[in-house]
């Protein structure tokens, strides 16, 4: 359990992502934690990106709005066709904006807008492509 708003914002992030059930099924590289790429080169890899600080008040003690992305990038192998796009569309519907998460900490993360799913990259070593989403959250704390 987090003992930091940092901490809580970004285990508020990985909860709902954790959530996220996909058919087929798509490991998870969660940060931080060991992983070996399948042989299939299909998976999410999940990146926490807190981003900027805003103080709102003269108040040192008073809350500060903290903003970033939890990114998730979605890879797969090569010709495919274009089922990772609707894989990346699962996702960032997982993901609406709005949305409010709540951690044990009392504090709320919220999604402040549609995720961006951009365009799909080709990568060559090893040979694949992953379509990258960013999600936008707040989190006044």
């Amino acid at each position: 359990m987090a003992a930091t708003v940092e901490g809580a914002i970004q285990e508020a992030m990985l909860a709902r992502a954790a959530s996220l059930v996909l058919s087929p099924v798509h490991i998870v590289a969660w940060p931080n934690v060991n992983f070996t790429k399948p042989s299939s080169n299909r998976y999410l890899e999940v990146k926490f990106v807190p981003n900027t600080t805003t103080r709102f008040l003269i108040d040192s003690s008073g809350p500060h709005q903290r903003m970033g992305f939890l990114q998730i990038n979605i890879r797969d192998a090569l010709s495919q066709g274009p089922r990772i796009v609707d894989v990346a569309g699962a996702v960032a519907a997982h993901f609406p904006a709005d949305l409010v998460l709540s951690h044990a900490l009392g504090l709320t993360v919220r999604i402040t807008a549609a995720p961006e799913v951009n365009d799909m990259m080709v990568e060559t070593n090893p040979p694949g492509v992953v379509v990258p989403i960013m999600i936008p959250w707040e989190c006044f704390a």
